[in-house]
């Protein structure tokens, strides 16, 4: 028991090091104290146990101190379950390493060297114990290509002991290596371990492809994970997602995961669009958004969701317009029943003319009327009191002035008059308002779009 220990120089370290700076190294070393933030309170529990197992065992001999040795890798393997802490780590490979494990005490050390934010110090003394251990082992250095695959030795039902690149020491003789990466077909290696050395694999492994085939409508966009694609788009397996855009705004996407070996399937897009349907009375013409969209008591509309502004006219009717907002796959019904429209102005041009006539005979009374007047006053300041020659013509003259300006004035009220009533029975009428009420209404059959995708190599 602890026979690859250096004394004085782990001595010399257990006594500088600050607790949880640095884990012990060997026979006399003082196990690593875990530093009060590194590890919650039950991990901290199982650690303190192993380092009392550990010390104790340091004084122990025999039977007793093979005991505290499996006592305090238990607590030290416990403790790693919850916070896998570097020191934890450690320790646990002293104490393999005294139990005559060197392949565990191995792959703790290695699992040691890949903790971020180790000193210099605390590197080169794993490292040193590593090397020691090399002799003791049959280490098996694993690469791929490409790199990130996932290794198990000799069982898939054992736990993978790393992923590559990655050095694991193995019990001399046989073995099979299986190399497993999402995307790739599994790969295999054999390979023998020798004790004492160090044995190089490097397995190469080909995607295995597999192919989405989605027929499309024509028109719209196909896209595949954000790059734009015609009806075939090279995906590597994995999660992927498929939209499809209408050239009508009406859009939808796919979601799907695509596995290593797996045959051609099928994957639909349900276009992310709603339905409007319009009925109308009477039948009118439809315009949304301020295009035409067609005419009629009822239209059924494919719409992308969002808010849109449906308008609806009719020939001697109230045009109605209503705002509406549509989400995706839902159905609205709108019925709309239309007003009467505005009665327009009749008689007008007549009552016009006729006002016209009247104000034109009331002046041409006017006029007559003053000549009248100045001819009665002649005929007054001639002949009166005593008369004189031409005065019953005269007299006859003013009394024919005053008929014709009577009968002008006469002439042009009523004129006036007809044309006014023409102006009240011919009046412009307002129309009335219609109405329209909107409802959630059946959906009808839902439209499928697809578009062929083929899988290839990981980008």
């Amino acid at each position: 028991m602890f026979r690859h220990a250096p004394v004085a120089l782990v001595m010399v370290l257990a006594l500088l090091a600050a607790p949880g700076e640095l884990a012990g190294v060997g026979l006399g070393a003082a196990p690593a104290e875990a530093q009060a933030g590194a590890m919650n309170a039950d991990a901290q529990v199982f650690f303190e146990r192993g380092n009392a197992r550990f010390q104790r065992a340091r004084r122990a001999r025999g039977l007793r101190q093979q005991q505290l040795l499996e006592e305090a890798l238990a607590a030290y393997v416990q403790s790693l379950r919850i916070v896998r802490s570097r020191n934890a780590l450690f320790n646990a490979a002293l104490v393999l390493e005294q139990l005559e494990r060197p392949a565990d005490a191995f792959a703790y050390y290695r699992e040691y060297l890949r903790v971020p934010g180790l000193s210099d110090t605390e590197r080169r003394d794993a490292e040193r114990q590593l090397e020691g251990l090399r002799a003791e082992v049959a280490v098996v250095a694993v690469t791929s290509v490409p790199a990130g695959a996932t290794v198990h030795v000799d069982r898939l039902d054992l736990a993978p002991v790393g992923t590559t690149p990655l050095e694991v020491a193995l019990r001399p003789g046989p073995h099979r290596l299986v190399l497993s990466q999402e995307g790739y077909a599994d790969g295999e290696a054999a390979v023998r371990a020798v004790r004492g050395e160090r044995v190089e694999v490097r397995v190469a492994r080909e995607a295995t492809l597999s192919a989405v085939r989605r027929d499309a409508p024509e028109g719209g966009t196909r896209r595949g994970d954000g790059e734009v694609s015609g009806r075939s788009l090279t995906l590597p397996p994995g999660d992927h997602v498929a939209v499809w855009e209408g050239d009508d705004g009406a859009r939808g996407e796919a979601r799907f995961t695509l596995r290593v070996g797996e045959g051609p399937r099928d994957v639909s897009i349900v276009p992310a669009v709603g339905t409007l349907v319009v009925a109308s009375q009477p039948a009118g013409e439809v315009s949304l958004d301020g295009a035409a969209v067609g005419a009629g008591s009822r239209l059924e509309l494919r719409l992308p969701p969002g808010d849109h502004t449906v308008r609806i006219e009719a020939p001697g009717r109230t045009p109605l317009e209503r705002r509406l907002r549509l989400d995706p796959g839902e159905t609205l019904m709108l019925a709309a029943t239309l007003g009467e429209g505005p009665t327009p102005a009749r008689f007008r041009p007549a009552a016009h003319t006729l006002l016209a006539l009247g104000l034109a005979a009331g002046a041409a009374g006017a006029g007559v009327g003053v000549v009248g007047l100045r001819e009665r006053d002649d005929y007054e300041a001639r002949c009166f009191p005593n008369g004189g020659a031409g005065c019953v013509a005269q007299r006859a003259d003013v009394d024919r002035f005053a008929d014709v300006a009577d009968g002008l004035f006469v002439a042009g009220g009523a004129l006036a008059l007809t044309a006014i009533v023409l102006y009240v029975v011919g009046r412009k009428r307002p129309g009335t308002r219609g109405n329209a009420s909107l409802a959630a209404a059946i959906a009808p059959g839902t439209a499928v779009a697809t578009a062929r995708f083929e899988l290839g190599a990981p980008r």
